[in-house]
């Protein structure tokens, strides 16, 4: 990712509607799993160990303290320097794909629009390594960008490889051993107008795929941004209940089986 874009997202995710409803969206599921992650200690009284694999500016990383203990990893160094800043003390430079841990290392893995980007090169080696350092019964927690159509210039400011499915996504977790306990599509609705303005993007009057432009992290103007704050967490309370068929996000809570 490109580092102005770094800067971008410190200024706006605590008042962007996106990155306030997605952050609900990621602390409410884990909140609703907190049972299931007390069996993967023998001590229930220890503190959950928490990785945040490409853990960016930090802010998820801080949030995530109040589960247990966070240790964050990114592979760009100006992530680490603005995620310093935030006094979180377990901080690593290291490749999802190579992750410094031994084996059964944490209960829980998060990792948010980390799988997607040009640098997670096989993201087969990296699910195979949040598998290696989890330990049995934890749990990952993975949200990428969805659909190959929604493709347009934000893509390319924060340098996506890939936009997946459900049902790939699914293969590629399921392929290296985890359980899928949740998949769902999220931002339904707003995937429809998102849709329209990545189409209009594509055009070749507008540069076509390959324009460099700025990412969506943009802030809209007060009342907009508040009513797609309140709309974007009407939505993710249904995701309690149902999954959507559609979105412009994909997320997975997938669970490590004991061996037998």
């Amino acid at each position: 990712m490109h580092s102005s874009e770094y800067f971008r997202i410190e200024k706006y995710e605590q008042i962007h509607f996106w990155y306030r409803a997605m952050e609900e969206l990621t602390l409410s599921t884990l909140s609703n799993r907190r049972n299931t992650l007390i069996t993967t200690r023998m001590n229930v009284e220890e503190r959950i160990k928490i990785l945040d694999a490409g853990c960016g500016t930090g802010g998820m990383t801080k949030k995530l303290e109040h589960f247990g203990e966070v240790t964050g990893i990114d592979i760009n160094p100006v992530a680490i320097k603005h995620a310093q800043l935030k006094n979180i003390n377990n901080l690593k430079k290291a490749s999802v794909m190579d992750l410094p841990f031994n084996n059964n290392s944490f209960d829980l893995i998060v990792s948010l629009d980390v799988l997607y980007h040009k640098m997670v090169t096989d993201d087969k080696k990296a699910l195979s390594e949040f598998y290696r350092v989890l330990k049995p019964n934890g749990l990952v927690l993975i949200r990428v960008p969805a659909f190959e159509f929604l493709r347009g210039a934000h893509d390319i400011t924060v340098e996506t490889r890939h936009r997946y499915t459900a049902d790939e996504l699914k293969e590629k977790i399921e392929y290296v051993g985890f359980r899928i306990e949740k998949i769902t599509y999220a931002n339904m609705l707003l995937s429809i107008p998102l849709f329209v303005k990545r189409l209009f993007e594509r055009r070749p009057a507008f540069g076509g795929v390959n324009k460099r432009g700025h990412s969506d992290t943009f802030l809209l103007p007060t009342l907009l941004n508040t009513f797609f704050y309140w709309y974007l967490r009407f939505e993710n309370s249904l995701l309690n209940y149902i999954n959507f068929p559609i979105g412009s996000s994909l997320i997975v809570v997938a669970k490590k089986l004991p061996e037998k």
